[in-house]
């Protein structure tokens, strides 16, 4: 049951995108990550809502969970505002392999890890935009 409730919440994520280069892939064991590339803040956090009431309208049952009778997801969002990494040019000049170069994919994972889990200590099923004080439930 466990990997046909996987592959239902992925293909309700994976719904939702279609744009050039963005993507859904599994991050861990229940996990997700969506990759939305040239997306801003807004609309990032309206399709990560959109992508939570998919999840939550599959109606797959949860009876062990204390937040919904069905399965929802929290969500972490965090985007880069001004930067854009080209790594096309750090290849140019022969060092796309230097840490050195992301430390900005570094941070963004952080902030969206750490979005993550204020939703989840906010009580789960909801989208928190890292550096947004308010978040929304869903359900």
């Amino acid at each position: 049951m466990g990997d046909k409730c996987l592959r239902s919440v992925a293909s309700a994520l994976a719904a939702h995108v279609g744009r050039a280069g963005e993507m859904v892939a599994r991050y861990g064991g229940e996990e997700f990550a969506v990759l939305l590339p040239l997306q801003g803040d807004i609309e990032a956090l309206a399709l990560a809502e959109r992508m939570c009431r998919a999840v939550r309208d599959l109606k797959i049952e949860h009876g062990a969970s204390e937040v919904a009778p069905v399965v929802t997801v929290s969500v972490g969002v965090a985007c880069l505002r001004t930067v854009q990494i080209n790594v096309d040019r750090a290849r140019e000049h022969g060092d796309a392999d230097d840490a050195s170069d992301w430390p900005l994919m570094h941070q963004l994972f952080v902030e969206a890890d750490t979005a993550l889990y204020q939703a989840k200590r906010l009580g789960r099923n909801r989208v928190v935009l890292h550096g947004y004080p308010t978040t929304r439930r869903y359900g």
